[in-house]
């Protein structure tokens, strides 16, 4: 039987800093979507949460961006964790 990786589906506000996984949806209007798609947000895409604090925005990197969304714009994504969007790469995003 082959050793396959399961991922989950989490709200992205759900993730830790430092937490990555994979843009699986984006749900929302098609205006969201092209808002989201023009920052380099879209399925697919690997993302790292940098900052999440209760109450303030998400800080997210996508394709080597630096991105803040506010909290009920993360609550829109899902995001696929459990298998490393970024297989080369070890987080090294600590929380102060």
């Amino acid at each position: 039987m082959p050793n396959a990786t399961q991922t989950t589906s989490k709200p992205l506000p759900d993730l830790a800093p430092g937490e990555q996984g994979t843009v699986e949806t984006l749900n929302s209007g098609a205006a969201f979507i092209s808002r989201m798609a023009s920052m380099g947000l879209s399925p697919g895409a690997g993302i790292i949460v940098t900052r999440n604090f209760p109450k303030w925005p998400l800080i997210v990197m996508v394709r080597n961006t630096f991105i803040a969304l506010s909290r009920l714009e993360a609550g829109m994504i899902l995001v696929g964790v459990g298998e490393s969007a970024f297989p080369n790469i070890q987080s090294g995003i600590t929380e102060r």
